[in-house]
């Protein structure tokens, strides 16, 4: 036939493996049609972009998506684990605590690196004040 030998003469581990590499392309054109949609969702739904241009993903190859799949996916678990184990969460600097299911609390750190939290009041007064003044900006109210 092909001068296979030994586990592969019958064929089946050769067979799985192109079902798996076949599978693992079709997972990255898949997640490349779904970084697309994605993508044309946002910059619908905010048509200034991040930084002022609309979010582009043309530089993201499906086998740079099958790579990722391969590379990331065996640390799913581990993730998993750490965070039933740990009461919260650090994402982006900004550390929440979980309890019942729900965010309890945030948690941000100063210049000194000390953890500190603003009461709820607080934080959306100040979040709305800048949300308006940004919003006014970009309408050219103030200059």
């Amino acid at each position: 036939m092909l001068g296979l030998e030994g586990q592969c003469a019958d064929g089946v581990a050769f067979t799985l493996a192109t079902a798996y590499v076949a599978s693992l392309v079709g997972y990255g054109f898949a997640g490349k049609f779904a970084l697309r949609a994605f993508a044309r969702l946002c910059n619908v739904l905010s048509p200034h972009g991040f930084g002022g241009s609309p979010i582009n993903v043309d530089h993201i190859s499906p086998l740079r998506l099958a790579c990722a799949y391969v590379l990331f996916s065996p640390l799913i678990p581990l993730a998993t684990i750490v965070t039933w184990l740990r009461p919260y969460i650090i994402w982006a600097g900004v550390r929440f605590h979980i309890a019942g299911g729900r965010v309890s609390a945030m948690y941000r750190q100063d210049a000194s690196g000390e953890w500190y939290t603003k009461p709820y009041a607080t934080s959306m007064e100040a979040t709305f004040k800048d949300l308006a003044q940004y919003q006014l900006s970009t309408d050219g109210v103030l200059q």
